[in-house]
This record gives C-alpha cells, sequence and structure tokens, in this order.
C-alpha cells in the first residue's frame, strides 16, 4: 500500500484507474469500510430477495463469469442511500 494525499490506499484503487474499472468485493469492501464477509453476506441475501421482488439492500455487483465486480458508483449510490441528514 501507498501514500496518497495521506491516506492510506489499497493499491488496486489509485486515482488513475478507480472509475475505469470495477472493483473486487476485498477492494469494494474496503473501499466502503466494511468487511469482506459483511458484502458477501448482504450479496447472499440479495440474491434470495430478487428471486421473491426486485429489492435488494447491498450494493448492486456484476457476475462476470466466476468474478462479482462492484463499480465504484454503484458503491457511492448505496453508501448515499445510508446517509442520515439531520433537520
Amino acid at each position: 500500500m501507498k501514500l496518497i494525499r495521506k491516506t492510506l490506499i489499497s493499491p488496486a484503487i489509485n486515482p488513475h484507474n478507480i472509475a475505469r474499472r470495477g472493483l473486487s468485493t476485498k477492494d469494494a469492501a474496503w473501499y466502503m469500510g466494511i468487511s469482506q464477509e459483511t458484502l458477501r453476506k448482504m450479496r447472499n441475501e440479495d440474491r434470495a430477495r430478487i428471486e421473491h421482488s426486485n429489492s435488494i439492500m447491498g450494493p448492486v455487483w456484476i457476475k462476470l463469469d466466476r468474478r462479482v465486480i462492484y463499480l465504484v458508483d454503484d458503491l457511492n449510490k448505496w453508501l448515499e442511500k445510508g446517509r442520515i441528514t439531520h433537520a
């Protein structure tokens, strides 16, 4: 890992390629500040929800063959949905 702008970042998440590719479960979990296991659990629970309705609780993911990726824009949208503002 390296230090960029006084922030510790994962080697896969750098300003030059973050917007151009999807993030792995590991990098997406790091980006959001949650564990990989939490992200996997949300994905598994959402699979069951999709069979009964279109609503999901976790961030949107993309399945590419055996890989699961997350787009940064989708992660940011999911994080914004959880924002609570005070009046």
